[in-house]
């Protein structure tokens, strides 16, 4: 079994049910995986495996945001001779959705669960027809570069989801808005470490040190070095935002701006 997590899902945790390390998995005889059976429907059905607490499991379930995590699971069988050729399944590809701690009323034991990709195809699609921009910022069809705007820096300080930043610098306490106004620049944009992205809540031009943030972040963010922490800007998606912080007007995808905003048939706005 291998968790892929981290930037890219370039980091992995491993584990096998051997009776002895292999491969770079770690031998955990006591683990329990009961996968979802393989059928052409579209259920949500999850992946559930138990596994001891260990410091993979102690930070995937300390209720704490963390990086997306992948999961692969695969059956190796080994010939009953030498020279025998052995076989290698893989049984199970999903994306952990949520762990649970002391699984089943079992100390020190933690449920993760997961889903394939076909379980997770409940999700809207198209534009929604309101005054807010659907071009979404740095997406392809805003004509704003990413690379263009976000900084980096570090954490000097966490107090629940309110962060400070150390070693203050203009591009993060005083950033350049292509429209001139960067009086909440970072708002609506998100902090990024390891694949790991929080949202920005609040943060204002007048208190340039200090980001609330979404959910309060892992402990490994704190002091993480000089550049450890991307920030990344964003937008309101009003076109206000558009014309004054971004003088991306032209870009905007404000679907139902133009629209009355209320309904004729049934309403009278006098």
């Amino acid at each position: 079994m291998t968790f892929f997590y981290g930037e890219d899902a370039a980091t992995s945790a491993r584990y096998t049910d051997w009776a002895q390390d292999t491969n770079g998995h770690s031998s955990v005889p006591t683990m329990e995986v009961d996968l979802p059976p393989n059928t052409g429907t579209f259920q949500e059905k999850e992946a559930r495996i138990v596994l001891p607490l260990d410091t993979f499991t102690d930070r995937i379930s300390d209720g704490l945001p963390h990086s997306p995590i992948y999961v692969r699971v695969d059956e190796y069988t080994l010939g009953l001779t030498s020279g025998d050729e052995g076989t290698l399944l893989t049984l199970f590809r999903g994306r952990v959705e949520r762990t649970l701690r002391n699984y089943q009323g079992r100390s020190n034991m933690v449920g993760v669960l997961a889903l394939p990709a076909k379980s997770r195809l409940d999700v809207p699609l198209g534009f929604q027809c309101n005054h807010h921009d659907e071009a979404r910022i740095f997406g392809p069809m805003s004509g704003l570069t990413q690379a263009t705007h976000d900084q980096t820096g570090q954490i000097a300080a966490i107090n629940g989801k309110e962060i400070t930043i150390s070693t203050p610098a203009a591009p993060i306490t005083n950033p350049t808005a292509p429209g001139g106004d960067n009086s909440r620049f970072w708002e609506r944009g998100w902090l990024e470490k390891d694949g790991l992205r929080i949202g920005i809540h609040i943060w204002t031009i007048a208190d340039p040190t200090v980001f609330v943030l979404r959910k309060r972040p892992p402990s490994d963010w704190l002091l993480a070095g000089a550049g450890s922490i991307l920030f990344v800007p964003g937008s309101h998606g009003t076109i206000e935002d558009a014309r004054d912080v971004w003088d991306d007007e032209e870009h905007f995808l404000g679907l139902g701006y133009a629209m009355q905003p209320y309904n004729p048939i049934i309403e009278n706005p006098v």
